[in-house]
């Protein structure tokens, strides 16, 4: 899955790139999770950026995030770094 921030006001995108190969072709992540995760990657990227003197909202501010869909279907940020 791709996520990235488009347009004027940063509005996020979202792209399925594959469906996982666990799922028997079906997405990893329903329409829910990802609207979750779009909002938690907007917040690590802003609490990022201000600690690298970068504007929030400058979309070249690239971030290398891992996740963990827990069992009960919660996603979880494992960490999180700036690609500085």
């Amino acid at each position: 899955m791709l996520v990235s921030a488009t347009g004027q006001n940063l509005e996020y995108m979202t792209r399925r790139i594959r469906a996982s190969n666990l799922s028997g072709g079906k997405p990893a992540l329903t329409d829910a999770q990802i609207k979750g995760l779009v909002d938690a990657l907007a917040k690590v990227h802003e609490h990022f950026a201000r600690l690298h003197k970068k504007e929030p909202d400058d979309a070249a501010f690239g971030m290398d995030v891992e996740l963990e869909i827990l069992k009960n279907g919660e996603l979880w940020i494992k960490q999180a770094r700036p690609v500085v």
